[in-house]
């Protein structure tokens, strides 16, 4: 069975349509397939029998991460102290999901319909700019995981059944690899300059073909411990403007979309108005 549509269901694109619209052929396509006993339900249990069936069925990247946010970001931690940051490029690799607090925990996803080719790569990877480095991935592959990686500082963790994150191996902190150009690379100019000012650089007063190497000589000669600290505090700062009120508005299978595109308070209500209205697919 082609699961195609279910790609597509949780999507920017896909929220902003209902909330604004209150129709998506892409929604209308998933629930007639997905939920065939949608008859009487509101859009909302239509939407959460849809996402019941891809926990159950198809787990995607988009279950993996959804879960995440929800079992940490919003459970185990803190949204208002803690920041998650998906998709984010490293070293010409790509972490699928990156949680900031005290410390930055890189989780990479391995999902049933992944295969394994480039994740020694990718993992190398992520160790040039954070010291601790999870995967993430099935019951069904745990076990080829833990064997592949025994004896490194590298965690494993298992997406249960039930929707729950199991650690099956602890990882451990990770400093040999660190390299102060990719995590340089990481940050956003702004950042940059926050992080010079706060070490009490001035900064440089070059023209933009230089300014780039100029900023980067002197975030050399901040000394690593001072460094450390700066750079969690910039990756983490960017989820300050995070509407966490809006956020605990929305329906936990669109919380992910909603957090990584800053959705607000009125968009919540239009969706949420959507989602209490009787479904008129049959």
């Amino acid at each position: 069975m082609s699961h195609a549509v279910l790609n597509r269901l949780f999507t920017e694109r896909t929220l902003d349509a209902l909330a604004s619209h209150g129709y998506d052929p892409v929604y209308e396509h998933a629930a007639r397939k997905y939920a065939s006993h949608c008859k009487g339900m509101t859009n909302r249990e239509v939407l959460r029998a849809v996402f019941e069936y891809m926990q159950k069925h198809y787990r995607n990247e988009y279950i993996f991460k959804s879960l995440l946010l929800n079992k940490l970001v919003f459970g185990v931690h803190n949204p208002r102290t803690s920041t998650a940051i998906c998709e984010l490029p490293i070293a010409g690799s790509i972490a699928d999901f990156v949680i900031v607090n005290g410390r930055a925990v890189v989780y990479e996803i391995k999902t049933d319909l992944d295969n394994f080719q480039r994740l020694d790569k990718q993992i190398n990877n992520y160790y040039k700019a954070f010291e601790y480095v999870n995967i993430l991935c099935s019951e069904a592959t745990c076990g080829r995981l833990l064997s592949f990686f025994a004896g490194s500082p590298v965690g494993i963790c298992v997406l249960t059944k039930r929707g729950g994150i199991s650690v099956r191996k602890e990882s451990l902190q990770y400093t040999a690899e660190i390299n102060r150009a990719v995590q340089y690379d990481l940050l956003r100019k702004a950042e940059r300059n926050r992080i010079l000012l706060n070490c009490g650089f001035e900064l440089p007063d070059v023209g933009a073909s230089r300014y780039y190497q100029t900023c980067f000589n002197l975030f050399n000669s901040i000394p690593d411990c001072q460094f450390s600290g700066e750079f969690l505090r910039a990756l983490k700062s960017r989820g300050d403007k995070i509407n966490i009120e809006a956020l605990n508005s929305y329906p936990h299978e669109f919380r992910l979309i909603a957090y990584t595109h800053r959705a607000t308070i009125k968009q919540a209500t239009a969706l949420n108005a959507f989602l209490e209205a009787p479904c008129f697919i049959v």
